[in-house]
């Protein structure tokens, strides 16, 4: 049977496991995705096997169909999607393989404050210097064109 990224072929394009393989794409390649910071922005990857035309197939043949309300979790948290490093597991097991959140690790627009570093706001707020620089030079350029 072939296949491709978007369903076309499979049938399945419906499917809470077409679902999660979409998901699990876009997360790791997508930097307009809510996630990608703490994906693909981590360096958090997907096989090759499971990524172009034969992707989802791929996928489908090594992890089989969601069996449930399973989700699909990383065995290592700081390692890429591969056959190897998956597994169909409950939310509660996902819960307790999660890396543990550091509070603020990332601002809104997905720069990692250990990178671009940060300042505390007179409200008491941390704030992205990368931010904070590009917002003044917006402010600067809209200055100069209204002159």
């Amino acid at each position: 049977m072939m296949g491709n990224q978007y369903g076309i072929t499979h049938g399945m394009h419906k499917t809470s496991t077409y679902r999660i393989w979409h998901g699990m794409i876009a997360r790791c390649r997508y930097p307009s995705m809510q996630s990608y910071p703490r994906y693909g922005g981590r360096g958090i990857t997907v096989c090759d096997r499971w990524q172009g035309e034969n992707g989802f197939i791929n996928f489908l043949a090594d992890m089989g169909e969601r069996p449930g309300d399973l989700t699909l979790d990383r065995v290592d948290n700081d390692g890429n999607y591969t056959p190897e490093n998956c597994r169909w597991a409950t939310r509660s097991e996902q819960q307790r393989n999660k890396t543990p959140a550091k509070q603020h690790e990332v601002c809104k627009r997905g720069h990692i404050f250990a990178d671009v570093g940060v300042y505390v706001s007179k409200s008491g707020a941390r704030q992205c210097k990368q931010c904070a620089k590009e917002r003044a030079r917006a402010r600067e350029a809209a200055l100069r064109m209204s002159k």
